[in-house]
């Protein structure tokens, strides 16, 4: 286990915070700048920072959070969303019912509803 899959153990066991199921490029990147922003070396050290700073530990989580909201966002999505998916949905029920969790003002649900099936 390398450093940064220990410090995602870690994140886990204090913080209840899972990063496992996101990309490891763009995850380290921004974790990285933070901490050098911040001049804290060393993953066990951000960790022992977090835990004793709550305001350190908001602003890690809301540095991590990704602020983009567009309609039609990863085009590829969609597609797969719409030829596949739904298609295969609708072979169910017709009265399809769908919920877009965490959109912050409204893009994905509205994109959603512009879709031609």
């Amino acid at each position: 286990m390398d450093a940064y899959e220990k410090f995602l153990v870690d994140l886990k066991r204090k913080f209840d915070l899972d990063l496992t199921g996101y990309k490891r490029p763009q995850m380290e990147r921004r974790i990285n700048t933070l901490m050098r922003t911040l001049n804290i070396v060393g993953y066990d050290n951000f960790v022992q920072e977090l835990a004793s700073d709550k305001e350190l530990l908001d602003r890690f989580i809301a540095h991590l959070t990704i602020n983009v909201s567009e309609f039609f966002r990863n085009s590829s999505q969609w597609d797969i969303l719409t030829k596949k998916i739904i298609p295969q949905l609708l072979t169910k029920t017709q009265n399809l019912k769908i919920w877009s969790a965490g959109c912050s003002t409204g893009e994905e649900p509205y994109t959603l509803s512009l879709i031609h099936i």
